[in-house]
């Protein structure tokens, strides 16, 4: 059996902010100290993904197609209190590209978040990508006329799906589902299309109910693994971190190598206050991704809620050695060296922030300062 969880929120599901907002508000709360300025936090991509509740995707333009123009856009937003997109300017991609990027990118709105119990700006970068059709659309469309009709409903769904057409996607899946009922696959991306929409109410029930099938009934070979985590991540985003926790449980008891496995049982161990036993289930996530420097940088958040100064630098600086430009680590660690009273060193990392991320920057010598 292979893990097929297929979910953007699970791709790089271990780059969630739930930590680094963790981590600077114990910083700062270990620190001693507390600061009137506004507080501004800097989110990776997929974690400000995660945060969207409203997405645009961007036209593409006609000048563009003839041109044969594609690829990547990265448009760098600033999200107000509020959750709307207060600024934006593109930091890379092609020249026809940008204004349509742009564009798009003005219209997403997020889910307010808050740090220390008050609510905070946010940025991050989008990542809008063009794709030229060169008709396969049309060669797709042909090669589903020889398809089962629920799974040509199946494959309809999960190219909705990769383009954010969630109510269409839904549609789809639902179809194909009534005319296999017991095509667990249909069902776990049913779930999945609901999850991603943040619908997870609904994708919950969608979940629980495929698997109260019988093995008897299901066609075919299909993991339930899949559908344990599209449940667990359902329960967590409603709050059910026990649930959750034993979901996710699950899924590591049937496949316990899968790394995004691992780091999600972590998170929501985290946040039900569980930390020594996220602890051990970091410490795995370590063992299959050596190189993955976030994980060390969590480890680091957990030690400090325990008030361990000394592995929480321990492990900031590993996460530093694995990835040089890791602002938030540069960050946690000078909080850190400020919160021991090493003012010389905290001063060090500021001036390597001050490089890579100057919000942050700014907040650390704030804090020095104080």
């Amino acid at each position: 059996m292979r893990l097929i969880w297929g979910c953007r929120l699970e791709k790089k599901i271990c780059e969630s902010i739930i930590v680094v907002s963790l981590l600077f508000s114990i910083s700062l709360a270990q620190a001693g100290k507390t600061s009137d300025a506004e507080i501004s936090v800097r989110k990776s991509g997929i974690a400000l993904e995660q945060e969207a509740i409203k997405r645009v995707e961007p036209v593409f333009p006609p000048i563009a197609k003839a041109a044969r123009a594609s690829g990547e856009v990265k448009v760098e937003v600033t999200i107000d209190k509020a959750g709307k997109v207060v600024s934006a300017r593109v930091l890379s991609g092609h020249p026809l590209l940008r204004d349509s990027a742009l564009a798009a990118a003005r219209q997403w709105k997020f889910r307010p978040i808050m740090v220390s119990g008050k609510p905070a700006k946010f940025s991050g970068i989008l990542t809008f990508n063009f794709v030229l059709d060169d008709g396969k659309k049309s060669e797709a469309e042909v090669e589903r006329k020889n398809l089962d009709p629920s799974e040509a409903r199946l494959d309809r769904g999960t190219d909705l799906l990769k383009s954010y057409r969630y109510d269409e996607a839904i549609a789809e899946f639902r179809e194909a589902i009534r005319l296999k009922p017991d095509n667990l696959f249909a069902h776990y991306k049913l779930g999945l299309a609901y999850v991603e929409a943040g619908r997870y109410a609904e994708g919950e029930a969608t979940c629980e109910g495929a698997l109260a099938i019988t093995r008897e009934k299901q066609s075919g070979e299909f993991d339930l693994s899949n559908l344990l985590m599209c449940l667990g991540e359902a329960k967590f985003r409603l709050g059910k971190d026990d649930e959750a926790i034993n979901a996710f449980k699950r899924v590591v008891e049937m496949n316990p190598k899968i790394f995004d496995v691992q780091i999600r049982l972590a998170h929501a161990l985290i946040r039900k206050g569980a930390n020594e036993e996220a602890i051990p289930a970091l410490k795995k996530c370590l063992a299959l991704e050596p190189k993955n420097a976030l994980v060390p940088y969590i480890l680091a958040g957990v030690y400090l809620t325990q008030g361990h100064l000394d592995e929480v630098i321990t492990n900031l600086k590993s996460a530093i050695k694995l990835d040089p430009n890791y602002a938030e680590a540069h960050f946690g660690l000078g909080m850190a060296y400020s919160a021991i009273g090493d003012k010389q060193a905290a001063l060090k990392e500021y001036r390597i922030i001050k490089k890579l991320d100057p919000r942050l920057a700014q907040q650390l010598l704030s804090n020095i300062k104080q």
